[in-house]
């Protein structure tokens, strides 16, 4: 883990690895571990308060943050990488250790590094106003290794309000949308509205399409030709065009069928497979005549600028054989469905 900052502070950001041995022997020598975790993407006084509360409950304090990658509050978020949200937090006098986890929750931290207490602020007192559910799993790992949760009573702030109210985290039209959405809708409706989907039955229909981003280093100009010669570094594969409808479906809904075509030659079929939510239950029709669908794009890893995109599709209708086939299968299921989404891209 390297950091930029100043070696006294770069001193307190520990793996987890290395703070489970810390930790083992500070409780040798009869110290009260106590953990606090979260993304503090935007440190304020309520994060101090909770922090200095947390500490007062033991003899040393290990902060925690979520790893960039399992952040998802919208758009630009973090604001500040998790690099930058460590070094903030090592800067505190009252934080003894930092730690950023390779996880979307503290679970396997709490497993792994053994504190003898969590801490969380007073609003994950009511638990079922955790709309993760995620403290429900963070106090039966604090349970399972003997230790206790605690909830800190003080002042409270939210990081995403001050992002979304007064840094330009949205464009103008989406915050003017969002506060429209607030006004009009208690956020308990919303939930409540959004766990009511996951009693549909959705079906999804529409192209098939493997999303390929293939990562490469400019070397420079080509002696013999007008081009620049790129070097291969790396590449991704991600479920596209309908799949990724299905999968953001699925997330939802309770049951999502999807109906789409893949080419006989080279059809990915497992990779498809691999790649789409277990509440999804694909139902295939294949074609002889071509190949998968595959939009493949080369990237400039340094300034991840897309450079050309190569798409392998045949532009052209699906043969009368394979539309007949799922025209029988619509006949058959369609009125079983609550909500029928078509994806076109075009």
């Amino acid at each position: 883990m390297s950091h930029n900052g100043h070696p006294d502070v770069n001193k307190k950001i520990k793996t987890p690895s290395a703070l489970a041995k810390i930790v083992h022997d500070l409780k040798q020598k009869g110290k009260t571990v106590v953990q606090c975790h979260g993304v503090f993407d935007l440190l304020h006084l309520g994060h101090i308060r909770h922090f200095t509360a947390a500490k007062k409950e033991g003899d040393v304090l290990i902060v925690t943050l979520t790893r960039d990658k399992y952040v998802k509050r919208g758009p630009g978020r973090p604001v500040f990488n998790e690099q930058l949200r460590a070094e903030t937090l090592a800067n505190l006098a009252v934080t003894d250790f930092i730690s950023i986890v390779d996880s979307p929750t503290a679970t396997d931290f709490i497993k792994q590094v053994k504190p003898d207490i969590y801490a969380k602020g007073i609003d994950y007192k009511q638990k079922d106003k955790d709309v993760t559910g995620m403290i429900y799993e963070e106090e039966d790992a604090i349970q399972q290794v003997g230790g206790r949760i605690v909830f800190t009573d003080d002042i409270t702030f939210s990081s995403s309000s001050l992002l979304n109210n007064y840094l330009d985290t949205f464009s103008p039209r989406t915050v003017r949308y969002l506060k429209a959405i607030a006004k009009r809708y208690p956020i308990d409706t919303i939930l409540d509205s959004i766990k009511g989907l996951k009693k549909l039955k959705v079906l999804v229909i529409g192209d098939a399409i493997v999303d390929e981003y293939r990562y490469c280093h400019p070397m420079g100009k080509s002696s013999k030709e007008h081009l620049v010669v790129n070097r291969y570094d790396s590449e991704e594969l991600f479920a596209g065009g309908s799949l990724a409808t299905a999968n953001n479906v699925a997330s939802v809904c309770g049951e999502v069928d999807l109906i789409t075509v893949l080419g006989e030659r080279h059809s990915n079929e497992d990779f498809i497979r691999s790649k789409l939510s277990s509440n999804i239950n694909p139902i295939f029709f294949y074609r002889t005549d071509v190949e998968t669908i595959i939009k493949r794009r080369y990237v400039n890893k340094e300034t991840n600028r897309k450079l050309f995109e190569i798409c392998y599709l045949q532009d052209n209708d699906i043969p009368r054989d394979v539309e007949a086939e799922i025209m029988e299968q619509l006949a058959k299921t369609l009125r079983q469905y609550d909500l029928v989404i078509v994806s076109d891209f075009g």
